[in-house]
């Protein structure tokens, strides 16, 4: 389901290296376009740094508390790097969304659940290792997801260029964040706050469906009138 979010729409370029593709891609300029692209390189570089500070939040937490502290420990590290992966539990119902063009539900799905996800590892517990596990499974599906799908929303014919300026974006945000902090207590607590900015992503989305919806009820009372 969610490779055929990726499969270029009909009409579309084919080569992510044809020149004439992005000097037509507008879009590119679009502050929406930006924004979304922004988000989504800072939320894919916040669940790499997440996953990779899991184990050794459980081996914090859990060591000294009792006896078998590194098998209980062994134990959340595997159910998370399963859960983590399980993406095909929540892609089903996202994707309905998706399909309907309701574009909220899977926008505030990735921001809130990634935040969720990163509170709990910047507040490490036994329960909110727990916690986490359900809710990164969640964001790595919104992630990736809305990275193709919500493509959709802009011209088809644009769509190659406007999938390869999001690998540029992420691509540039992980060399960013290569310089800072990316593991423990500090490297979630630096980018739950940096992924703040993704919020301002379903406000511009909004106002675009407001616009739209105003056009399109401007050209159905200027047809009706016509039609009079």
């Amino acid at each position: 389901m969610v490779l055929s979010f990726f499969r270029p729409p009909a009409g579309s370029s084919n080569s992510c290296c044809d020149r004439g593709a992005f000097a037509k891609a507008t879009e590119l300029k679009n502050p929406r376009y930006v924004l979304f692209s922004l988000t989504f390189a800072l939320s894919a570089t916040a669940m790499v740094i997440g996953a990779g500070s899991y184990g050794a939040a459980a081996a914090a937490v859990l060591a000294g508390a009792d006896a078998k502290a590194g098998s209980s420990s062994n134990w959340l590290i595997n159910a998370f790097s399963f859960l983590f992966n399980a993406t095909f539990l929540s892609l089903p119902v996202l994707s309905i969304w998706v399909e309907r063009g309701q574009w909220l539900v899977p926008i505030f799905a990735q921001l809130v659940s990634l935040h969720i996800f990163l509170c709990c590892l910047v507040w490490p517990s036994r329960t909110t290792l727990i916690i986490a596990m359900p809710f990164g499974s969640i964001a790595q599906a919104c992630v990736y997801m809305n990275q193709g799908a919500y493509l959709q929303s802009f011209p088809k014919e644009q769509f190659t260029p406007l999938l390869t300026g999001t690998v540029i974006f992420q691509a540039v945000v992980q060399l960013i964040a290569d310089i800072l902090p990316k593991s423990g207590t500090s490297g979630a607590k630096l980018w739950a706050v940096v992924a703040c900015i993704g919020y301002a992503w379903p406000l511009l989305h909004y106002r675009h469906a407001r616009l739209q919806r105003a056009v399109a009820a401007s050209s159905l009372d200027a047809s009706s009138t016509s039609i009079s």
